[in-house]
């Protein structure tokens, strides 16, 4: 054993995991620690193992944060890739809840106009359409999260309780943002009248 170091939490679980660090090539590699503030470049690390030893070469001069973003370079575009993707989806999804409740209310159109003239009021018919669009789009919502929380048996552990931990926040902003869109794809064919 050359040394003992402090157990690694992962980002996003609760135990630490025991481990064991192996050297990469043994015998040809090795981390050195400098105090806080300490800078050590790689002439100086030559000078001090030439006086060790002449035989001793470096070949790999590299700081721990180098090489901790070169292996976290993968998870943070896939990350990237996952939000983009993401915000493609819900921007679809708006264009098509909006097109289809706009279609829908253009279609309804003239018989909008015929309640108005009998004496309906705005507040009357956008009561109307509310009451027409709201059961697809609850539907729609109580499906959807239905079907999150179904598949998510098969997420990684770490999406789990991220999921678990997050889903009031999902569950108001998604029901926020539909809502919202759906009034907006209501109230705007009204306004153009």
């Amino acid at each position: 054993i050359i040394g003992v170091v402090k157990g690694l939490k992962k980002p996003g679980t609760s135990t630490v995991p025991p481990r064991v660090y192996r050297p990469l090539h043994s015998g040809n590699s090795f981390i050195l620690a400098v105090k806080a503030g300490q800078q050590l470049d790689r002439l100086q690390l030559q000078r001090a193992l030439a006086q060790v030893s002449p035989l001793l070469l470096i070949y790999q001069f590299e700081a721990l944060s180098q090489q901790q973003s070169q292996l976290l370079q993968g998870h943070y575009l896939t990350a990237i890739a996952a939000l983009i993707l993401t915000i493609l989806s819900m921007v679809l999804t708006a264009v098509g809840l909006y097109g289809v409740i706009h279609y829908h209310v253009q279609l309804r159109r003239q018989e909008i106009g015929i309640r108005l003239a009998l004496g309906a009021n705005n507040t009357r018919i956008i009561r109307l359409l509310l009451r027409d669009h709201s059961l697809p789009l609850g539907i729609g919502l109580l499906s959807s999260i239905g079907l999150v929380f179904a598949i998510s048996d098969q997420l990684q552990p770490q999406l789990q309780q991220i999921l678990l931990q997050q889903w009031p926040l999902l569950l108001a902003l998604t029901i926020t943002l539909l809502g919202a869109l759906s009034l907006l794809a209501l109230l705007l064919p009204l306004r153009a009248r």
